[in-house]
């Protein structure tokens, strides 16, 4: 069980450059090396497959879920530095300054999800995977602006295309470290956080450190990674 033990990344991560839609969720759930994504929207209806492992959680009222799967590290991956900035999201066909409506929604007032999308990437990701992710919502036309599929193929291209960070392997071990006898999956953390910048880890290091005491190192972790993709 957790202790209010301190789960401090950033110190593990120094090296790290750094770099939807009102009520949404992206979850990036891995599937595992080699598994396929998903994507539930509201209503709980789920697209797409499932792979080793399990997926993103269920989405409920007007939120979407995106789960996505595999790791990067092939030749040719993504690397942590890239010239994007939050700004860029503005030049988006689907963002509102493009001329987006905010038509999306269950209510159909909400701003295009991939906008949001973008610019909540600044928060949590490097400076490439958010060069990357901002790259493909670009090929996203005005016309498929409330859809979820194009999100879906962005973020795990996002996550697929990252090379392997060893330093965030280093920071998941850490955890396990400190967890002790708990229980703590430092493999599916460290493909869940691949393509994280600092910032993204002390958010998710604060939440962590604010976890009810009384659970356990993964319920925490979990429950962390839920929320800090949440928007």
């Amino acid at each position: 069980m957790l202790a209010r033990k301190n789960y401090i990344f950033l110190g593990f991560h120094a090296a790290v450059a750094i770099g939807l839609l009102s009520g949404c969720v992206v979850t990036s759930g891995t599937a595992g090396t080699g598994g396929t994504s998903g994507v539930t929207t509201a209503g709980g209806v789920t697209t797409g497959g499932g792979g080793e492992g399990q997926g993103g959680e269920v989405g409920v009222g007007g939120s979407t879920t995106v789960s996505t799967s595999g790791t990067g590290g092939s030749a040719g991956c993504v690397g942590e530095t890239g010239n994007a900035v939050i700004a860029d999201c503005e030049k988006l066909n689907i963002a509102p300054a493009a001329g987006a409506s905010s038509s999306c929604g269950t209510k159909m007032d909400e701003a295009p999800p991939g906008y949001g999308l973008c610019k909540r990437g600044f928060d949590l990701f490097n400076d490439g995977a958010n060069a990357n992710l901002l790259a493909c919502l670009a090929t996203i036309g005005v016309q498929d602006e409330c859809k979820t599929d194009p999100l879906q193929t962005c973020v795990d291209k996002m996550f697929k295309d990252e090379c392997v960070i060893p330093s965030i392997a280093t920071a998941c071990d850490s955890i396990k470290t400190t967890c002790g006898a708990d229980p703590f999956d430092a493999a599916k953390c460290a493909t869940d956080l691949n393509p994280f910048s600092d910032k993204g880890l002390m958010e998710m290091s604060d939440c962590i450190n604010m976890a009810d005491p009384a659970a356990t190192c993964q319920a925490a972790y979990e429950g962390c990674y839920t929320q800090v993709l949440t928007f």
